[in-house]
């Protein structure tokens, strides 16, 4: 494979940017992680139902819905304040023992 591109260093990133693409992400994890939590969560109590448990009518479709509004929200907000945190930490490191090196072509 050939080289032909321009090494570069990433010596700083913009702490707001690199939050807003993390909490970004976070909310999209979130989002898989609330349809996985909402499937499994409506197998379960389906098989509760079948055992005879006494459930309240809708409970399984009321956890469903909040898992799939609410852990988006959760790991968004979490992934922005770790994105703030890991681009300040970045910062400070990468000024220390310098950033790190990529290849534009």
């Amino acid at each position: 494979m050939k080289s032909g591109g321009i090494v570069q260093e990433i010596k700083k990133v913009d702490i707001l940017s690199f939050a807003k693409i993390e909490g970004a992400m976070g909310a999209v994890i979130g989002f898989i992680a609330g349809l996985i939590m909402a499937v499994v969560g409506l197998a379960a109590f389906g098989f509760a139902d079948m055992a005879g448990a006494v459930m309240p009518r809708g409970a399984s479709a009321f956890f469903g819905v909040a898992a799939i509004i609410v852990l988006p929200i959760v790991y968004a907000i979490l992934g922005f304040i770790g994105g703030l945190i890991m681009a300040f930490i970045y910062n400070v490191v990468a000024g220390w023992i310098g950033g790190i090196k990529v290849e534009l072509v």
